[in-house]
């Protein structure tokens, strides 16, 4: 039998980089139902433009990784609990991002791909919290 984790608050892996990756595409299945379970218009497009960003944003630090690494990520089963609300959820994403990052590695061209998540958050989350 296969365990499934899911996991309330942005936890810390003892330095294991399929989970880190794991625990980001499965952000983006989260984001896109909060996406399209509310009902307020600006939450919406902001919801949006954040599972599509982040979609992107982390296929792409995934390839940059295996490219610098030469090696294929090994994917776990790792699942982020639906948050209540879609700012709850960004901001759960962004801190598991941002205690997390060193664990794919220092290297500055990777870190500056996880940068640019990190700034796709804090947009969005800045969307969620002041734009009706």
């Amino acid at each position: 039998m296969t365990k499934i984790t899911i996991h309330k608050e942005a936890p810390i892996f003892d330095n294991k980089i399929g989970d880190f990756f794991t625990y980001l595409l499965n952000s983006v299945t989260n984001l896109h139902i909060k996406h399209f379970t509310t009902r307020n218009d600006a939450e919406h497009r902001a919801l949006g433009d954040l599972y599509s960003g982040l979609e992107d944003g982390v296929d792409k630090l995934i390839e940059v990784w295996q490219g610098k690494r030469g090696e294929f990520v090994e994917f776990t089963q790792i699942y982020p609990q639906l948050e209540a609300t879609g700012l709850e959820q960004a901001k759960t994403i962004r801190d598991y991002i941002n205690n997390n990052r060193m664990v794919i590695g220092s290297e500055s061209n990777i870190q500056n791909e996880v940068d640019e998540l990190v700034s796709l958050f804090d947009q969005q989350i800045y969307k969620l919290t002041f734009l009706e």
